[in-house]
């Protein structure tokens, strides 16, 4: 019961010089609703390159919501002070200044959704923080990483720290969260205010310790 009373975010958990990675967890999207997001991975297998597969979707138009914007501001933070690579979704590197992602690109992966999203149940149509942690954990094998450090809206961090000590090799550390704003535009319902958000992480919640996804 502890887990449903836990207050929205969590503390700083950890030295992020210790961290072989950080990775970094959306909220909201403005265009692309969750049925329709092999769209987006279009452009990912015509161009492979994730820098040139960004450039692509902002080019049609694309705009991160704010706190994506928010997270995107936080991961230059942490690339300019700690010098670590970043896994974060495609969302999120949207948001990145084009200059400074042109130029750090080789240290950035993109986490996309697969070609076809579209399966019978409704808790399956998006990619979840469930997806995004276990791609993550696969780029981290890859590169023989073992310790990560997470950053996610305020409002979603413990669920996907718990999410992430059992898909991760290792607990990991927790970035201090500032990003904490809502987009009342977003076309994910639950990231347009906090009594939206509320109403869609009980569930969740409830879903993952019954799924067995967090003890």
């Amino acid at each position: 019961m502890r887990y449903f009373l836990m207050a929205p975010g969590l503390p700083a958990i950890g030295n992020p010089d210790k961290a072989d990675c950080l990775i970094v967890l959306s909220m909201g999207r403005n265009q692309y609703y969750n049925k329709k997001l092999g769209l987006a991975r279009k452009f990912k297998d015509k161009y492979l390159d994730d820098y040139d597969a960004i450039s692509q979707v902002q080019a049609t138009g694309f705009k991160p919501v704010l706190p994506n914007k928010e997270l995107a501001r936080q991961c230059w933070q942490f690339v300019e002070q700690y010098h670590k690579p970043i896994i974060t979704q495609w969302e999120v590197a949207c948001g990145f200044n084009k200059k400074w992602y042109e130029q750090n690109q080789d240290n950035i992966t993109c986490l996309w959704p697969p070609s076809s999203t579209k399966v019978r149940f409704h808790i399956n149509t998006k990619y979840t923080e469930v997806n995004v942690l276990k791609d993550a954990a696969e780029v981290m094998a890859e590169h023989k990483w073992h310790q990560a450090i997470i950053l996610a809206h305020r409002r979603q961090m413990a669920r996907a720290y718990l999410l992430a000590c059992k898909f991760l090799p290792q607990p990991p550390l927790v970035l201090s969260q500032t990003v904490f704003k809502f987009d009342p535009k977003s076309l994910q319902w639950q990231s347009r205010n906090n009594f939206y958000w509320f109403c869609c992480e009980i569930p969740c919640r409830w879903h993952h310790v019954l799924s067995g996804l967090i003890l």
